[in-house]
């Protein structure tokens, strides 16, 4: 994911909000970000993310750390999965300022559903890597 960072993070200006809007549309990938934390070092890792709907996430799920969004704009689906991988959540947020914590035992995914989507995402840090596990999905039978 691309990753936009700017000189002076604040305030976040519509001007901004508008370039990662645009950064994310023309992305490879379908999403980009801005980081508010300083590096993958920092103990909390905050950033506002826009994705959209050629955005795909594999299911994944973090060893034990917490991660919450807070949806700006947008709609998202949120999938979780228990370790049987059985559908255990899937709901869409309806409005903005919809606020969701994931369970870290279960495996998570999102899906943007609206043309576009900006939210905060917050987790515990450090980032690291090899404490993220990855799975396929299939989101034509979701």
């Amino acid at each position: 994911m691309k990753t936009v960072f700017f000189k002076n993070k604040f305030p976040i200006t519509r001007k901004r909000l508008d370039l990662l809007i645009k950064k994310a549309r023309l992305s490879k990938m379908g999403h980009a970000r801005l980081c508010f934390h300083r590096n993958r070092l920092s103990n909390i890792q905050q950033m506002l993310i826009c994705t959209t709907k050629r955005s795909i996430f594999y299911l994944h799920k973090h060893d034990g750390q917490f991660k919450s969004y807070v949806i700006l704009l947008g709609k998202l689906k949120f999938i979780q999965l228990n370790r049987q991988k059985t559908l255990v959540r899937f709901l869409s947020s309806q409005q903005t300022n919809f606020i969701h914590v994931f369970d870290p035992k279960n495996w998570h995914t999102v899906k943007t559903v609206s043309d576009y989507a900006l939210f905060v995402e917050t987790r515990n840090g450090p980032y690291v890597k090899s404490k993220i596990f990855w799975k396929s999905i299939n989101f034509k039978r979701i």
